[in-house]
């Protein structure tokens, strides 16, 4: 199979306790709701020059060219979260919408899977898959992001720092104020951290 290697930053979003929200309303209330929820998180995506490459359900998949993808992606979640926020919600108004929001960059490795069929279904046999850790780490930090936990320690958060000699990533826990304080303007109009 014709696989590439790209660099690029990936970007994960989905409507928290869409569960819930499947169980408490009618079918025709939540389809209309996740259709506007992709249709409108597209938009955004194009907005910021990203391209959708996945949509299951109510979770939205968007990568970004390599050129500042992570200030793109960054400035696309901030219209994607405010989007959810101010618009969906002014027409939904039963039930708060809230978004679960990842984002990584790196390089990834994509491939197509799946086998030829001829006939009607024979797009539905073929995918692309994208491999790597921006994808992963992306889709974790969606399912965590905007979730309530218990036990969780709010004065604290995770932080994921690149090996001096490895490629590795490890976490560490820090007090908010400190990580906050490690955060600086860069010269594109973005944030970047200290180390």
């Amino acid at each position: 199979q014709a696989c590439k290697l790209i660099d690029t930053c990936v970007l994960y979003i989905d409507i928290r306790r869409s569960t819930e929200l499947s169980i408490s309303h009618k079918p025709q209330t939540v389809a209309k709701l996740y259709s506007a929820f992709v249709r409108a998180m597209t938009k955004c995506a194009r907005h910021y020059g990203g391209h959708v490459r996945g949509i299951i359900g109510d979770r939205v998949m968007v990568i970004f060219d390599c050129d500042d993808c992570f200030g793109a992606a960054a400035n696309c979640a901030v219209l994607m979260n405010s989007t959810a926020k101010y618009v969906i919600n002014k027409h939904f108004t039963r039930n708060d919408v809230q978004c679960g929001i990842g984002i990584d960059t790196g390089k990834m490795l994509v491939t197509k899977t799946g086998f030829r069929r001829r006939g009607v279904e024979q797009h539905n046999y073929k995918s692309l898959v994208w491999l790597g850790r921006p994808a992963n780490v992306a889709s974790k930090l969606t399912d965590v992001a905007n979730k309530p936990s218990e036990g969780m320690n709010l004065d604290q958060v995770c932080v994921g720092y690149l090996g001096l000699f490895s490629k590795e990533v490890y976490w560490k826990y820090e007090w908010t104020h400190n990580f906050v304080k490690n955060l600086t303007p860069d010269n594109l109009g973005g944030i970047k951290h200290n180390n």
